[in-house]
């Protein structure tokens, strides 16, 4: 009795099959989903997450994924490395280790975050064995339940449609059975031109930096004749504050050619700023001088980017015209006698430069270098101070500035600096570093002038320690 059911069930299939009738196939095994999610509202969010995947879906136990995660050296608060991809880059071969121990098909990071007033949680979305994340975005939560559920959906719904259980297939015996699809492999979208990625230097479409600085600045002349009003000056410490912002108005526009052009601004003012000469041996007063001391750049900016996409170089191009503005007030009726004395300086001039961000992990090295090309840095003959031909005296300068002391004024000028780079959190960084400026002259004296020297040697030094957010 037992041989005829064994003998029947075997038979079962073939006979049905040979009939034409519908017979179930296996079901495929279901695809697993592990879970890791941080914030004050984790547990909710996490459930809301699994809201939005298919009916059947099978989640990981949170405590298992959790348990594999240490197994293999993660961390057990992912922090900023969910949203850096840097970071998150070199955590990627445990997570892979993980996945596999837990038989897991995809993973899920997910990371509650306040940016400014806006509620998000950052969503990154794996497939086992992938390099790159099938998903890596911010949803916006809203402020309510109800508001939350709906942008984690429309977010993630379709993304998770692919960890549905499969259905049994059924096939008929008179259809033959269709040959194996051909699946060609669909080739991935060439980031490089993407036009925005996230704190990502190189793609933004804003940078915007906030920073204090303290500086010094440095005069003497070449070969001074006129000693008695040729002063030399040196000044170190009068603290700063910079603001700078480069926008790249295309940037998402994917337009090739304009995308990486930009606009940039950057201004600096010194404060505090007070001088006076060495005490006079008779005992008489001092010279005292308020002063004021700042700095203006404005142009444009071309990026070209080199190397990994996820964390390209970039090299800058910009021209553009700026200011520096290094001015003696007097402040004393000693001071107003050697007004034109002292190195008041109003540089205007044309930039061209070259910059770069050399990315190493999280770190980072900017230097940059500039050639000033001067504005109207030569005064007329005619206004020169001293005794003119003829024995008329020249009336005095047309400004207060130094180069419209001297005949046959020429200046040139040239900036270098470099920063070191930290990257933070979503796009913030922290960067210290210095920047030296240096402008050089000639002149062309005649016999009877009042100034005479043979050239002059400005240079000025900011320290700074600066916050910037790019976009």
């Amino acid at each position: 009795m037992s041989l005829a059911c064994l003998g029947s069930t075997g038979l079962f299939e073939p006979l049905a099959e040979a009939r034409g009738v519908p017979v179930a196939k296996e079901a495929k095994p279901v695809k697993k989903l592990a879970i890791h999610v941080e914030g004050k509202n984790a547990t909710a969010l996490a459930d809301q997450l699994v809201a939005a995947g298919p009916d059947g879906m099978e989640v990981l136990d949170s405590a298992a994924v959790e348990k594999a995660l240490r197994q293999f050296g993660l961390p057990a608060v992912f922090g900023a490395a969910i949203q850096n991809k840097v970071q998150r880059k070199s955590l990627q071969p445990n997570l892979k280790k993980a996945l596999a121990k837990l038989g897991a098909d995809a993973f899920l990071l997910a990371r509650e975050t306040l940016v400014g007033k806006t509620h998000q949680l950052y969503v990154v979305y794996y497939l086992k064995d992938a390099n790159a994340a099938e998903l890596d975005q911010a949803v916006n939560l809203g402020n309510s339940d109800g508001a939350q559920r709906k942008a984690i959906k429309l977010a993630l719904e379709e993304t998770l449609k692919s960890l549905a259980p499969p259905a049994p297939e059924v096939l008929n015996a008179d259809t033959p059975e269709p040959e194996e699809e051909v699946k060609l492999e669909t080739v991935a979208k060439d980031e490089t031109n993407s036009t925005y990625r996230a704190g990502v230097a190189g793609y933004e479409f804003v940078r915007a930096q906030l920073g204090f600085q303290d500086g010094g600045r440095w005069f003497k002349y070449s070969d001074p004749i006129s000693a008695n009003n040729t002063r030399p000056y040196a000044v170190f410490g009068p603290p700063a504050l910079n603001v700078a912002v480069e926008v790249y108005p295309a940037a998402q526009s994917g337009l090739a050619v304009i995308r990486d052009l930009g606009v940039s601004l950057d201004y600096t003012h010194h404060f505090a700023l007070k001088s006076k000469t060495a005490q006079n041996p008779d005992g008489s007063e001092s010279a005292e001088f308020d002063g004021s001391w700042n700095r203006f750049d404005f142009g444009l900016r071309y990026r070209l980017r080199f190397g990994a996409d996820e964390q390209p170089s970039v090299l800058g191009v910009s021209a553009g015209y700026g200011f520096q503005n290094f001015v003696f007030l007097p402040s004393n009726a000693t001071a107003e006698k050697i007004k034109l004395e002292v190195p008041t300086t109003r540089y205007k001039y044309l930039r061209l430069g070259v910059d770069g961000w050399l990315p190493f992990g999280i770190f980072a090295v900017v230097p940059r270098f500039s050639y000033l090309a001067p504005l109207g840095a030569s005064a007329p003959a005619e206004r020169i101070p001293g005794p003119a031909l003829g024995g008329v005296v020249a009336p005095e300068p047309i400004d207060d500035t130094v180069y419209a002391r001297f005949r046959g004024a020429s200046v040139k000028g040239i900036a270098l600096g470099i920063d070191a780079a930290v990257a933070i959190d979503s796009g913030f960084e922290v960067r210290a570093g210095f920047d030296y400026t240096r402008f050089f002259s000639a002149f062309s004296p005649e016999i009877g002038d009042a100034f005479v020297a043979g050239g002059a040697l400005d240079e000025y030094l900011e320290l700074k320690l600066l916050a910037g957010y790019r976009h």
